[in-house]
């Protein structure tokens, strides 16, 4: 207890005489759900003091002389400092945000507004990094606001890429990823011209404005943003996903190299029939080895006019009911990797109760996207971590 104690006496004395500019620089002290703020340009000291037992430890802080907080050790979940440069280049920031991201040179003229939320009294070096895709409403507002309460609770930073109509007017630029310069049939282009890849250049960039030592990321989609991330789990087997996560897709792209299912035979966008020899089992093998998760809520059975009635579509299932499409994808999959001979690790995971609802596809309880990435996520909104800026260790307003 004694050397703990010394280590953040010692830190925060260093934090005080090497720090640029100590307006800016924080502590965040974390007692259950409450995490407590406090500016350091109005901390003078943070003196550890031994009680009789080590109940009786304390954390005494000190302005003007005077003690403004203390804390009883045992208490204390942990304590976090921040420099100014946590965030060196001032591009993001703690809480909720957004930055118009075109920094990949092969596509600087087609911006994406990218979307964030980075929890105040986390650590972004060592906080899980998510992506959240929008659908075929390019929300990715809705996106951040449906995560919000779950990455301040699980102190997790949600990434929401928003690709315009402006700039990815359809399914062809979004939805598939852009692989492909034909909606009806393999053209491809260029993998740097890829949406799919801008993903990846994203997470470099994260990386490097946080300062996070994260090698992976998890990324959820729902509606046509599932149809985003199965299709990017294929095309980009090297891509850094951790777990991806597909939500109430309108259709998929069967993994069948020959187009061959449901009775007739459906090329590309609907299988990868028609792709040549650009592809092989090898990838299919390692499609089938990824963490991917079938996410399917039970009540999406109604046609709505985006879901797609094209007869590749079609036959995925029984006619245009996500559900059953979800379904059929699944289990041609895992009978496909079954001829092959090869592992399969996907999951198909079912949610009562929940039709077409991204928001109620992310929060439900057990079930939802949250629970299946993270511990315990339908306890957050109710038990969401509170910051609470110290009054007695502030500066009176100006």
């Amino acid at each position: 207890m004694k050397k703990i104690l010394a280590i953040i006496a010692t830190t925060f004395a260093l934090l005080q005489t090497t720090q640029a500019q100590p307006q800016q620089d924080t502590m965040f002290i974390h007692r259950g759900q409450t995490i407590f703020e406090f500016a350091i340009e109005n901390v003078d000291s943070i003196v550890p003091v031994l009680g009789a037992t080590a109940d009786l430890d304390e954390l005494r802080i000190y302005k003007d002389g005077e003690m403004c907080e203390t804390f009883l050790i045992n208490e204390i979940d942990s304590i976090i400092f921040y420099r100014v440069d946590v965030f060196a280049n001032g591009v993001l920031d703690f809480g909720t945000g957004s930055i118009l991201y075109n920094f990949h040179s092969p596509m600087v003229n087609l911006p994406v507004r990218l979307h964030y939320h980075i929890p105040r009294g986390g650590d972004p070096t060592t906080m899980p990094i998510l992506f959240s895709m929008h659908g075929n409403g390019r929300n990715a507002v809705g996106q951040i606001n449906a995560w919000r309460d779950f990455a301040d609770h699980f102190q997790v930073m949600v990434f929401a890429p928003e690709f315009s109509t402006q700039f990815f007017p359809g399914n062809i630029q979004y939805h598939r990823g852009w692989v492909s310069s034909s909606g009806t049939s393999w053209v491809p282009r260029p993998d740097s011209l890829w949406s799919f890849t801008l993903i990846e250049h994203m997470f470099d960039f994260i990386l490097e404005q946080t300062g996070s030592k994260e090698t992976r990321y998890d990324i959820v989609g729902h509606s046509a943003g599932s149809q985003f991330v199965h299709r990017m789990m294929f095309f980009l087997p090297d891509a850094r996903i951790r777990t991806g996560i597909a939500s109430n897709a309108g259709f998929y792209m069967m993994p069948t190299l020959t187009g061959e299912y449901g009775g007739g035979t459906f090329n590309f966008p609907y299988s990868l029939g028609g792709t040549g020899t650009t592809f092989n089992e090898v990838d299919l093998e390692a499609y089938f080895g990824r963490r991917l998760i079938i996410h399917l809520g039970m009540g999406d059975t109604v046609q709505d006019g985006d879901v797609s009635t094209t007869p590749g579509a079609n036959a995925q299932g029984e006619g245009p009911s996500r559900l059953s499409r979800g379904h059929f994808f699944y289990n041609f999959a895992k009978q496909t990797a079954k001829t092959m001979g090869v592992p399969f690790n996907w999951i198909l995971v079912e949610v009562p109760g929940v039709a077409h609802n991204a928001q109620r596809m992310i929060q439900a309880p057990n079930v939802g996207s949250a629970a299946l990435l993270f511990t315990n996520p339908s306890q957050s909104i109710n038990q969401k971590s509170k910051i609470k800026k110290s009054e007695l260790c502030s500066s009176p307003e100006q």
